[in-house]
Formats: structure tokens, sequence, C-alpha cells
């Protein structure tokens, strides 16, 4: 049985992810959602997942990753508590992505479907415990797929790591921060649910 919350939330992915995509040693997508909050003090419960693994900000701040190692039977999430990283004005929830191809190379300890997603439900409240704000995963999260890092695995060390090459010139440098400039949002995020299900 689904707890109620789990509802709230869609898996999301990027919309012009191709086949292509998957056939490299990995590829990162960055996500994001802004959102306002008024002045005093809250709090959140984040619940968030992701095929492969994740790196979760809040407000530029490195939180929480994951996903828990899982198999094929369990798909694990965490649960962070984020209110002390929240402030007055514009906040940020942004999460770097790592997908790994469902067959083939990438990282082969750790497990993957055959489709890629991230899912978060966050609930906001206030010292009342009123709800004031939501940043579920849906179609207003935005998201790009990074085009500076290069993930490749040689055939002796496929157990062992990945190489990683980056353009500096390539990265998406703020893109954490609640100032990014929203023209450099290629594409919104598609929502998955029926795929996931």
């Amino acid at each position: 049985m689904r707890p109620d919350w789990e509802e709230e939330a869609s898996w999301i992915w990027h919309p012009h992810w191709k086949e292509k995509d998957e056939a490299k040693g990995g590829r990162f997508v960055y996500f994001r959602k802004t959102f306002e909050l008024r002045k005093g003090r809250h709090n959140c419960a984040l619940r968030i997942s992701a095929d492969s693994r994740y790196l979760l900000y809040v407000n530029d701040i490195p939180v929480s990753r994951g996903p828990c190692k899982g198999d094929r039977f369990t798909w694990h999430y965490e649960e962070v508590e984020v209110g002390e990283y929240l402030k007055e004005g514009t906040n940020v929830f942004a999460a770097q992505v790592l997908r790994y191809p469902y067959a083939g190379e990438g990282n082969q300890s750790v497990w993957r479907t055959r489709l890629a997603g991230l899912y978060v439900h966050a609930e906001i409240r206030d010292e009342q415990n009123t709800q004031v704000a939501a940043a579920h995963t849906d179609e207003s999260w935005e998201c790009i797929k990074d085009e500076a890092i290069t993930l490749s695995q040689g055939v002796y060390t496929q157990f062992l790591g990945i190489s990683e090459a980056v353009d500096g010139f390539k990265r998406p440098f703020g893109w954490t921060e609640a100032g990014y400039a929203s023209e450099k949002i290629l594409y919104t995020s598609e929502n998955l649910n029926a795929r996931h299900e």
C-alpha cells in the first residue's frame, strides 16, 4: 500500500532524452525548482530518490546524496529535514542526477531500471505546522542535460570506477542558486508518472 504523500509528486525526466544519451558510461542531468517563502522559521521533510544517483542542493548547499543501494525488488528514497537551509524570499531545490545506462557501461554496483527519473516530495510548513508551499517534482521543474562532463571506463576498470573528463567552459555555473538566468534552462521536465507505474 502506498503512503498518501507518494501520489502528490511525479517521477520526472528530461523530455529530450535520447537513446544515444544511454549509450555512454553515464550522463548528468540538472534539475531545479524555485519557490518563494515569507519571513519565519520553516520545516520541510523532503523525500527524494533518483535513477541512478542524485546529489541534492538547497540554496546552493549540498545536503543529501543517494539513493541508498537497492535491488530489483526494493527501491529506496531518503527523507531529509531541510528547513534549516530555507530562507525568506526565493529558494531553490536543485538536484544533479547521474543516470547510468540500463545495460552496458556504468558502475555495475549501482542498481538501475529501464527508466531514468527524479522524485522529490517537498512540503514546506511554518511554525504552526501549516503548509505554506510545496515543491514536489512535476512539470514545473526545470532541467538541462550536462554537456561538460564525459564519463568513461576501461575494460579493466568496470568494477573499480569511472573516469571523468570535464570541459569547464560548458559547465552551467550557478544552476543551484536563485539568481541563475532562466533563459539558460533549455527544457522543462516531463511527467513520467504513467511510465513508472
